[in-house]
């Protein structure tokens, strides 16, 4: 993300509008809510296998779910499953279409431009990236806009924002625009690691 490299290899943790803590240890990950009591670990283990675990804070820490995932076995139910469920819940819209006519999106730059616009929301203390809620939303206030303007831009994924709606996610195919909420994504993505999951006896 950074021009200096040297910099990203000694973050240890990056927080996210403050909401949202990533930590980084060796061959693991933590994800954790801020005002949550617990948090998740992703742990690489030896063999390919992806151990996930939550675990409750506290005095005593409780680890009330563990699972195993296979990481060759996850990337080839992937590649299975978005074969064949993302024709049930890909649907092709019309931009043009009356009814979008006060919808706004938010187009997802291309990585190097994202990386360009996150740098300017983002401060680094000691070892502790910070991403700063408005100063990202003034990063990307340019590339919000109606949805009927779509067609002359390229892009490949836009959010649609319409307030107190569920989100969702616009992609763009060979010209044509397809919608997909994020509730949808998250039982596919649901899916997926329930047919990874390695079985204990």
């Amino acid at each position: 993300m950074f021009a200096n490299k040297e910099v990203e290899k000694k973050i240890k943790k990056i927080r996210i509008f403050n909401e949202l803590l990533l930590a980084f240890g060796r061959n693991k990950i933590i994800f954790k809510q801020l005002d949550d009591e617990k948090h998740y670990t992703m742990k690489f283990l030896k063999e390919g296998i992806l151990d996930v675990h939550e675990t409750i804070e506290g005095k005593e820490k409780r680890y009330p779910r563990t699972e195993n995932f296979d990481l060759k076995k996850l990337s080839e139910k992937i590649k299975e499953t978005l074969r064949e469920e993302l024709p049930n819940i890909l649907r092709e819209i019309d931009i043009g279409d009356p009814k979008y006519t006060n919808v706004e999106v938010l187009i997802i730059p291309k990585e190097g431009a994202l990386q360009e616009r996150v740098q300017k929301a983002t401060k680094i203390k000691r070892k502790e990236m910070m991403i700063e809620k408005s100063k990202l939303e003034d990063a990307m206030e340019d590339l919000i806009l109606p949805m009927k303007d779509l067609q002359n831009y390229d892009f490949k994924v836009a959010f649609l924002l319409r307030e107190g709606e569920e989100l969702n996610l616009l992609y763009r195919i060979k010209g044509k625009y397809f919608l997909i909420t994020l509730d949808n994504l998250e039982k596919l993505m649901n899916k997926i690691f329930e047919k990874s999951k390695i079985l204990r006896n």
